[in-house]
């Protein structure tokens, strides 16, 4: 059975970062070299791509010219996480999320289908049922809605500074958020394979549970680069922010030019994780599924650890 896992987990990320490569910004290594000038009156940030003028974002930054009058001081060099990186990790994470959603609203899980990776729908389909007087269906709803909102807000509590500082020469990587993820869909996968068959396990638990953990991964990936590029769970702000952008290439205008890419390298892995989660339910069944998106969860809580013990 672990073969099985570890052979569906290794499609997971291939897929993940297949439909990255090409369209993600490219640079020689995984970690990037920033510099830190010894005196705190001036500081160097890093930058990422070959065009750092109109790829770098704005929570990455381009580098800052000394303050007047400053002396140029002697400069070491810090490794740092570089934004490549942590868009190859957005991918495999939206590839995980498309992955968990994908068994949910196919009904691979329980004998009904939701999905658990967003909540835009929840939203109308509770209100059509609320005024229909459907309060089974509005209790459904709303509940999956409370349960994202729950894991967002837990994230929240462990980072309540929602950022992380790369230029920082002891820069550390918050990831205690993935094992939280990885927690709640271990509950959800212990919880089905526990229960008799699919009719009889509560479809309203594991979807909550599911929902929480893709809410605490996607507040917590929103956070890694400034302003909420790597959105990872909910692809309505992307699909709409990724046709503003074309927009405003047509226009002219390339302000935004940088983050279309790393959108369009987002939602094809978010999409992939879907389509493959059919595959492997239809092979090793959806419950044992799941156990493959814990073991991504915690490879990459093992990969941000292991940056964190070289700060």
């Amino acid at each position: 059975m672990r073969s099985i896992y570890a052979s569906a987990a290794f499609l997971l990320l291939q897929t993940a970062c297949c439909s990255a490569r090409s369209t993600i910004l490219d640079i020689s290594t995984p970690m990037a070299t920033a510099t830190i000038p010894s005196t705190t009156a001036s500081k160097t940030t890093t930058t990422f791509g070959r065009n750092p003028s109109a790829l770098t974002s704005p929570g990455l930054g381009a580098t800052a010219p000394p303050r007047g009058g400053d002396a140029p001081s002697e400069e070491k060099p810090v490794a740092l996480m570089s934004q490549t990186v942590l868009v190859r990790v957005g991918c495999v994470l939206a590839a995980n999320s498309g992955f968990i959603n994908g068994l949910a609203l196919g009904g691979k899980l329980v004998a009904s289908k939701q999905a658990v990776a967003a909540v835009t729908g929840a939203w109308t389909t509770s209100a059509v049922a609320a005024s229909t007087k459907s309060y089974p269906i509005m209790t459904t709803q709303m509940s999956v809605m409370a349960s994202y909102f729950g894991g967002s807000m837990i994230n929240g509590l462990l980072n309540p500074t929602a950022e992380v500082d790369w230029d920082s020469p002891k820069a550390k990587a918050p990831a205690s958020a993935l094992l939280v993820s990885a927690a709640f869909v271990l509950a959800a996968y212990e919880y089905l394979s526990r229960s008799a068959n699919a009719d009889s396990a509560s479809p309203l638990l594991v979807w909550c549970l599911l929902a929480i953990a893709n809410g605490v991964q996607n507040s917590w990936t929103s956070m890694l680069i400034g302003g909420n590029v790597l959105r990872t769970a909910h692809f309505s702000g992307i699909t709409s922010d990724m046709g503003s952008f074309v927009g405003q290439m047509l226009g002219g205008g390339n302000k935004n030019a940088w983050k279309l890419p790393i959108f369009a390298a987002l939602a094809g892995s978010f999409w992939s994780g879907g389509a493959l989660s059919v595959f492997c339910a239809e092979k090793w069944g959806g419950v044992n599924c799941l156990a493959v998106s814990v073991g991504v969860y915690l490879a990459l809580y093992a990969f941000f650890s292991s940056f964190n013990s070289k700060r």
